[in-house]
């Protein structure tokens, strides 16, 4: 799978206005003060709701699929580029030395366990690795911490974004590459369209993916982090659930540690949660 990266600063604000508006969460906005405050605040929501109604395409996001995202995005979202030039907001210059470092973190990681990462996605989960992702970088508020999520998918490639503070890899090394993996699997769930769409189905989709990345199973194996503990998912857990209502998430993590625990040789993750009755929740069709 190739790897790319975009710093450009037009698609490094998408990403922060993303952050905040894409997934539901605006108490993030607090995170990001006083970068977005007053005037900035309501002019990142209108780029955010023209971002997501443009004709012909699932988001601005569809820009990256092109060899030249920055020229594609001048032409199918002039008024977004035009928007996003008066957003006045500070942006950390593009040739910063943050950047290289990341990228350089990440490609070498993945480099070095490409095998084994498809390996292991093929073998849980039955996916085939992107032919390319696409990770757009930009610099995180909070220094100690970092924040991906999922941007746009089409058949052949993921966008992701990726904001990460100026501590993180003296912090920890591993971190970009592990929250990288938890991303790819949210893209690659999509791809598949694994999980049916039902009341709250991404808190359900959020619980499974934390049980493999960024410090679960899948990095575990990949010798990135020791596995959080049982205690610790388990508690990860009561939050997701207490903060999105309830969900069959708690008999999901009974069935995590089940399938972790007997390691079934020939099985994918999903045969097994389709044998402990998780078949409404979750669609194979598209693996075969």
């Amino acid at each position: 799978m190739e790897i790319s990266f975009i710093t450009d600063n037009r698609f490094r604000k998408l990403n922060m206005i993303f952050r905040l508006f894409g997934a539901g969460i605006l108490p993030q906005a607090a995170k990001e003060f006083p970068m977005f405050f007053g005037k900035e605040i309501y002019l990142s929501n209108a780029i955010f709701n023209m971002s997501i109604s443009i004709p012909y395409h699932q988001s601005v996001w569809d820009a990256c699929f092109e060899e030249r995202p920055d020229a594609k995005l001048v032409e199918i979202a002039p008024d977004i580029v035009e928007k996003l030039d008066n957003l006045d907001i500070p942006i950390t210059p593009e040739n910063d030395p943050i950047f290289a470092e990341v990228k350089d973190a990440i490609k070498n990681k993945f480099s070095e366990n490409e095998t084994a990462v498809a390996e292991i996605m093929k073998s849980v989960f039955g996916f085939d690795l992107f032919r390319k992702l696409i990770i757009v970088v930009d610099l995180y508020s909070q220094s100690n911490s970092s924040f991906g999520h999922k941007l746009a998918i089409n058949k052949d490639i993921a966008v992701i974004g990726y904001a990460v503070g100026e501590n993180v890899l003296k912090k920890d090394p591993n971190e970009p590459i592990c929250i990288i993996l938890h991303e790819l699997l949210h893209a690659l769930i999509s791809r598949y369209k694994i999980i049916k769409q039902f009341e709250s189905s991404n808190t359900f989709e959020e619980a499974l993916i934390r049980y493999f990345a960024p410090y679960g199973e899948l990095t575990e194996k990949l010798g990135f982090h020791v596995k959080n503990s049982k205690d610790m998912y388990s508690k990860q857990v009561k939050q997701i659930k207490n903060a999105e209502g309830q969900e069959p998430i708690v008999e999901l993590a009974g069935a995590l540690f089940d399938y972790s625990k007997s390691k079934p040789n020939g099985i994918t993750l999903w045969e097994f949660l389709t044998k402990k009755g998780f078949d409404k929740y979750i669609d194979t069709s598209n693996l075969r």
